[in-house]
C-alpha cells in the first residue's frame, strides 16, 4: 500500500484509497489524544499446559493483584471484573459482574473472578484473563461505617510501596502463597 500509486489507488478504492496510502506512510493529519482514559485494565496468561478447576486459582490470583495495582497506579476504580477464558480447541467465553461500588481492591477483584470462573463451562483452559471495566477517577464517597473499605484502602497503598522498593513478588496473601509457589509457570501476554 505505502509504494503503491496514490492515483491508481483512488481509481480503484475511491477517495479512501490516497487516504490508505498516507496512512501507510505515517500521514496522518487526525490529532492524537495521549491522554485518553483507559476503557480497561486487564492481565491475561497463557500456560504451557491446558488446566481446569482450581488449579487456576493461583494465575487468576495473580492477575487480579496486578489489576489491582495497576489500578491504583493510574488512581482509578473500576465498576465492573471480567474474567476471560481461551479452551484448549481456542474457544473464548468471557464472563462479567457488575460491582455495587467502584473499586481497585485486588482481593475484591480476585473474589468476584473467582466467583466467575465457577460460572464458566469446566474443561481444559489454556488461557485466563481478568480485566477491570467501567473505569471511573477519582475515589467514591466512603460512608461513616466503612472502616472495612479504609483498612483496605491502607493496606493495598502499604503493599503497594513495598512492590514497588522489593518487587512484585515480595509481600503474596497467606492464602495462594503456596499454591503461587507450586504452579506451572505459563506464559504472560
Amino acid at each position: 500500500m505505502a509504494k503503491a500509486d496514490r492515483a491508481y489507488l483512488e481509481a480503484r478504492l475511491g477517495s479512501v484509497g490516497p487516504w490508505l496510502h498516507d496512512l501507510a506512510n505515517g500521514i496522518d493529519e487526525r490529532t492524537v489524544q495521549p491522554d485518553a482514559l483507559a476503557k480497561s485494565i486487564g492481565a491475561e496468561e497463557t500456560f504451557d499446559d491446558d488446566l481446569e478447576g482450581e488449579a487456576l486459582l493461583p494465575f487468576i490470583h495473580e492477575q487480579s493483584l496486578g489489576v489491582g495495582a495497576r489500578l491504583r497506579r493510574a488512581k482509578l476504580k473500576a465498576r465492573s471484573v471480567h474474567l476471560k477464558v481461551k479452551y484448549a480447541d481456542f474457544r473464548i467465553q468471557t464472563r462479567q459482574e457488575t460491582l455495587p461500588l467502584p473499586t481497585d481492591d485486588s482481593a475484591e477483584i480476585y473474589r468476584v473472578a473467582a466467583r466467575l470462573l465457577a460460572k464458566v463451562e469446566s474443561r481444559p483452559i489454556r488461557l485466563t484473563g481478568v480485566h477491570a471495566g467501567d473505569l471511573r477517577a477519582g475515589a467514591p464517597q466512603l460512608g461513616l461505617f466503612d472502616a472495612e473499605r479504609k483498612k483496605r484502602e491502607r493496606l493495598n497503598r502499604s503493599l503497594d510501596a513495598i512492590a514497588e522498593k522489593f518487587g512484585d513478588h515480595a509481600v503474596l496473601p497467606a492464602d495462594v502463597t503456596i499454591l503461587v509457589a507450586e504452579r506451572p509457570r505459563g506464559r504472560s501476554q
